[in-house]
């Protein structure tokens, strides 16, 4: 099995501490990603030199951000700008998103970054607005992210759920036709602590785009966090 992928999302759990920086790296590294997606960064300022720290010295990755408020939330979203030309984001607490160019300069497409609210009247307005956005920008479209709601009761094995969300999510994949790829893999371990570190998940996709995203499951950490898909 491969070790490529174009993206790499990972809740991280908070980015202060420097053997989290490490271990992304380390995966930035192996993995060769084009797209960065970490979600609970926990920090309010993001800067090119954090960039630099977990990209690593002979990457350049361009990069947005959404600052945490407090101890909570906080995403990053970087991009190796040979692959993917940024044109224009909209940037709020729970998402990033961007529209671009791929490398063949012709294949455009928008790409996601989610962490969703905890809270259940904001889950609804939350995904009204992805909603519109995606529609509105009529592209191929990856969601990448922890979306903190499940779709089946079964995924969320000892813990308590929620069907309005759980029916809520179902009906925002309905509505766009996405595709929910199946997560399989094993923990990752901490570089030094040897202590089990957030989930990570790595998904492969061909390019360019055209009128179909095509993908398929590399290799992934974990099995909460969602990866969706839009098959145009």
């Amino acid at each position: 099995m491969t070790n490529k992928a174009i993206f790499v999302s990972w809740n991280i759990m908070g980015l202060g501490r420097a053997e989290k920086r490490v271990a992304v790296r380390n995966l930035v590294v192996k993995s060769d990603t084009k797209f960065l997606f970490l979600q609970e960064s926990k920090l309010r300022m993001v800067d090119e030199k954090l960039i630099r720290k977990i990209g690593g010295i002979r990457r350049q990755f361009d990069f947005r951000f959404s600052p945490a408020e407090g101890a909570a939330g906080g995403l990053i979203t970087c991009w190796d700008p040979k692959v993917f030309g940024f044109e224009r984001g909209i940037i709020d607490q729970n998402f990033i998103a961007l529209i671009g160019k791929l490398a063949d300069k012709e294949s455009r497409c928008l790409v996601i970054n989610v962490y969703g609210p905890n809270d259940s009247g904001e889950r609804q307005e939350f995904f009204n607005q992805l909603l519109q956005i995606i529609k509105d920008a009529d592209l191929p479209t990856v969601i990448r992210g922890d979306f903190n709601v499940v779709r089946f009761r079964e995924e969320k094995i000892g813990a308590s759920w929620n069907k309005k969300a759980m029916d809520s999510f179902n009906e925002f994949i309905d509505n766009l036709e996405m595709i929910d790829f199946p997560m399989q893999g094993e923990s990752l371990r901490g570089p030094t602590s040897g202590r089990s570190l957030p989930l990570a998940d790595w998904t492969c996709l061909s390019f360019p785009w055209k009128y179909n995203v095509y993908g398929k499951v590399c290799f992934s950490f974990g099995f909460q966090v969602t990866s969706l898909i839009i098959i145009r």
